[in-house]
């Protein structure tokens, strides 16, 4: 993958794109992994590199809405339990 300034522009504008779109419905790797692919990446790195953007862009998120208080610790601890069963059996 080249680091020509068309190629940072096309990534950027894309980011931009992808994350309004994660931030109002989801679904903004419907963009991210065809460009990131067509740019040169082979797919299971392109894949992999939009798990981290989406790693971090969830952590922004969720420390967000905790500051904010919307994040309700009792419900949280409930629901900690039953989510690593299911993360565990998702892998």
């Amino acid at each position: 993958m080249t680091h020509d300034i068309t190629t940072i522009l096309i990534l950027f504008g894309v980011g931009l794109v992808a994350g309004t779109i994660n931030v109002i419905a989801g679904g903004g790797s419907m963009i991210t992994l065809p460009v990131l692919i067509l740019l040169g990446l082979p797919p299971n790195v392109a894949n992999g590199t939009n798990r981290v953007v989406i790693l971090v862009q969830n952590t922004g998120a969720t420390w967000s809405f905790h500051r904010l208080g919307l994040v309700s610790v009792p419900w949280l601890r409930l629901a900690l339990a039953p989510a690593l069963v299911g993360v565990a059996f998702g892998t």
